[in-house]
Order: C-alpha cells, then sequence, then structure tokens
C-alpha cells in the first residue's frame, strides 16, 4: 500500500474564479490557511440540491496528485472534475468525481477528495460540487479550502511512496471533551472539539525513497498545513473520509533495516477541524 504526503498547495497562487454566479462570500476565501476562510456561493436551490462550479487556472501546466475543498456544508456533497490544458471547462487531460457522506459536519468537518498516484498535469481544472437537502436560509456551498497538492518532483513539498505502507495504520476519532461525575452520581460535561489522528509505519522503503521522506518530514515539521493520504480508495465516499488535512504532529527515525531497506516506525498526522457553519 502507498502513499500520499503533500504540503505545497497550488492553489494559493492560482487564479479561481466560478460561472455559477455571484458570491455571497469571495473564493479568495478559499486560499486562507488552516482553514480559516469561508467562500459561500449563491442561493440557488433547485430540486433538493445547490450547486457551485470553481474554475482554477494555476497559470502554467503544473503537476498535482490531490484535490480537495475543506469545510463543506453540513450535508451529502458530489462533485466531478475536468482537467485541461487548453482552456478551462475542457477535460482532454482528463475527469474525474466526488463524493462524501456528509457525516462528518457537526465533528471534523466534511470534504471532497480526488486523489490520483499517477499524478496529473494540466493547467486548467473546473470543480463542480452539488450539495443535497439544505435547510431554508442555508441553501448555498460552503468551503473553507481548496488544496491542490503538488507532485513537482520536490520531496521539499511531496512525498510519493509507491508501496511499503504497513497494514497495521489506524484512523482515530479524538474527543477533547471532559466529563465530570459526582459522588451522587450525575455527570457535568463540557463539550469540546474533536478531531481524527492517523498513524502509520512505512517499511521496505529504497534509500532514495527514505531521504524523500526524511526531506518531506524536515520541511513540514509540526507547523505546515498537510495532506496524508494512504491509498487510492475503492470508493470516492472512502477517499473523502480517509483523506487527512492537517498538520504533522509526531514521527519516528527513519532506519536502515539491511540492504538497500529502510522503515519508519511510526508517522502522525492530526486532523485540522473544519466544522460547517
Amino acid at each position: 500500500m502507498g502513499a500520499i504526503l503533500a504540503i505545497g498547495n497550488l492553489a494559493d497562487s492560482a487564479t479561481i474564479t466560478t460561472t455559477t454566479g455571484t458570491m455571497l462570500l469571495p473564493l479568495s476565501q478559499l486560499q486562507v490557511a488552516w482553514a480559516r476562510g469561508l467562500a459561500r456561493g449563491p442561493s440557488n436551490y433547485t430540486a433538493g440540491s445547490t450547486e457551485l462550479t470553481y474554475r482554477v487556472d494555476l497559470g502554467s501546466a503544473k503537476q498535482f496528485s490531490a484535490i480537495g475543498l475543506v469545510g463543506l456544508n453540513d450535508a451529502v456533497a458530489t462533485g466531478s472534475l475536468k482537467f485541461s490544458s487548453t482552456g478551462a471547462g475542457n477535460q482532454e487531460v482528463g475527469t474525474g468525481t466526488l463524493e462524501n457522506d456528509g457525516l462528518n459536519g457537526d465533528t471534523h468537518g466534511n470534504s471532497l477528495w480526488y486523489v490520483n498516484s499517477t499524478l496529473i498535469t494540466c493547467r486548467y481544472i473546473e470543480i463542480y460540487v452539488q450539495v443535497f437537502a439544505l435547510p431554508s436560509g442555508q441553501r448555498y456551498v460552503d468551503a473553507r479550502r481548496l488544496f491542490i497538492a503538488t507532485a513537482n518532483g520536490s520531496a521539499s513539498t511531496t512525498a510519493v511512496l509507491s508501496d511499503g505502507v504497513d497494514f497495521d495504520w489506524s484512523l482515530t476519532h479524538v474527543d477533547l471533551s471532559t466529563a465530570e461525575e459526582t459522588p451522587r452520581g450525575g455527570v457535568f460535561t463540557s463539550p469540546q472539539g474533536t478531531f481524527r489522528r492517523l498513524q502509520f509505519g512505512v517499511s521496505g522503503m529504497t534509500a532514495t525513497e527514505a531521504e524523500d521522506l526524511r526531506t518531506w518530514i524536515a520541511a513540514a515539521r509540526r507547523t505546515t498545513e498537510c495532506v496524508v493520504t494512504l491509498r487510492e480508495e475503492d470508493t470516492d465516499i472512502l477517499q473523502s473520509n480517509r483523506t487527512i488535512y492537517g498538520r504533522l504532529v509526531d514521527w519516528s527515525p527513519i532506519e536502515h533495516t539491511g540492504g538497500d531497506t529502510y522503515a519508519c516506525d511510526s508517522i502522525v498526522v492530526h486532523e485540522t477541524p473544519y466544522p460547517a457553519l
């Protein structure tokens, strides 16, 4: 099982526009780090869904491995992608699909992720999103962050591992809430934030892969936005649910295990929560 680890975000230097109408909150909010912005599309609810089309111009043809919209509305969402080197809205380079199950909005937040380990090179990206069953007064598409994970061949921004992720990886829900029990059986709770914790190890790396991973860890540190996905999932929903946007918080030394093989026993990533408003 392979993995993609990225810190470079091509969206931050891109030109982002829409063909859907007038934004209620500007698209530039998608370029605010740590999902602290909020871009809100027009209210165009029709037949149970609200839609928004984003068009991204990277300025020149660039290579990337993953695309994600984080901080979506607390509802089921689907979407599609078009990749082009000739013009916005064209698709001669390829297409993709997106979907989530809308179950995470009240906790760590809903997202839509597309991952392609073979990497894509193009200049123009069109992202079409539909959000379903929104309540009256909230019938628009919200998003907090657009992340286009660069794959420019530099290990300082992206590490692509073709294989070697150990099968005992874990994805754990962390709840920072507290509860106090009184001697008479009463319970007083203090709800706090939640996030997910991804932990995995890598073994059997070649010297080149080990050096790429070491370089990436040194660049990511504990202070940089990152995206980590362990594989291309079987469904779009699983891809959205298991791709983690957050920061690197802990890692083991990269060790030589004999011959031309290396291992890193543990890498830990904490999700940056982005619950829907």
